[in-house]
């Protein structure tokens, strides 16, 4: 078990959400899972992140972000 870093509720440690409050957990090791993911599907960062960038400015703001990991 582990807690909920929101509520402190007990959530099983594999949860995705907790069922109390409703957070969504991200993966403490964030970084890990993205380069796993990466090289599991052979998709390049640089591909990814132009198909975020949807005003074409090089760059990606929060909302681009937040729209492309909703995708």
């Amino acid at each position: 078990m582990g807690e909920c870093g929101a509520c402190k509720a007990l959530v099983p440690i594999d949860s995705k959400s907790c069922p109390e409050c409703g957070v969504y957990f991200v993966a403490d090791d964030v970084v890990d899972v993205l380069r796993n993911w990466f090289s599991e599907t052979g998709i390049e960062v640089t591909a990814l992140f132009s198909k975020m960038d949807s005003d074409g400015d090089g760059s990606i703001d929060s909302e681009e972000l937040k729209d492309g990991l909703l995708k």
